[in-house]
């Protein structure tokens, strides 16, 4: 027989071993496991018990947290451009309101005298009408029904620039708008408006703020009225919303 030679008849020990090794370890696991959940739970109860018994949960409850919370956020995050001061803002900067006006020049002279009786600055202020009416109906233009409305010596006709086609002719707002553009000349500002819209109080030097407290010389506002109804509940308002155009 050859050294090393193992008989058919011997059976090696080691596969015994092995598996022998391999339980022990799943004995440890099995004992292990449940020893470390239970300090787990047993650390978290009484972590629990020593929150309650100071009486944190009791006396600060999570409305006062959120109140506090919310009040931090704003006082840290303003959530929007802040508004520069009044009063100074308008500083003889001029604005040009240019209205397409198609058969409504009754409105259309409330407006008018809603922009001017509501404005900071009303010498500050220039407007291009383009009238689309029918004369022969007797349909005055919007400047003229606003002169009737306010008298004469009130209606700021040096401040008023005003054309007029046949409504007949009318080849909608966007053409009428393009005409009454052709006023602009070196105004800071420039609004386009309908002509059945009624303006808030200090709403030049509002608006003029807003922009201001942009800080981009390319920034756009526009604005989409509220109806009149809640205007009349919330007069203080100012109902701009403020998109900024680059």
């Amino acid at each position: 027989m050859k050294t090393g030679f193992q008989p058919y008849g011997r059976v090696s020990s080691r596969g015994d071993l092995r598996r022998g090794v391999g339980w022990n370890l799943w004995v440890a696991a099995f004992m292990v496991v449940p020893v470390i959940c239970l300090l787990v739970v047993l650390y978290e109860f009484l972590y629990l018990q020593e929150y309650a018994a100071s009486g944190v949960a009791v006396n600060d409850p999570v409305k006062e947290h959120d109140v506090h919370l919310r009040s931090t956020q704003k006082m840290d995050s303003p959530s929007g451009p802040q508004l520069t001061e009044l009063r100074s803002v308008v500083n003889g900067r001029k604005t040009i309101i240019l209205v397409a006006n198609y058969r409504d020049s009754t409105r259309c002279s409330e407006m008018l005298r809603s922009i001017f009786d509501n404005a900071v600055a009303p010498d500050d202020i220039k407007i291009s009408i383009y009238d689309q009416i029918y004369p022969t109906k007797k349909e005055l233009p919007c400047s003229e029904e606003f002169c009737k409305l306010v008298e004469e010596q009130l209606c700021r006709r040096s401040q008023i620039m005003s054309s007029q086609i046949d409504a007949a002719n009318a080849t909608g707002p966007t053409s009428a708008r393009y005409e009454a553009g052709k006023a602009v000349t070196d105004e800071d500002f420039c609004m386009t408006v309908d002509s059945h819209l009624i303006f808030v109080t200090d709403w030049d030097e509002k608006i003029i703020a807003q922009w201001d407290s942009l800080e981009n010389p390319n920034a756009i506002i526009s604005v989409y009225p509220k109806p009149m109804a809640y205007r009349k509940q919330h007069d203080d308002q100012l109902y701009l919303y403020v998109h900024v155009a680059y």
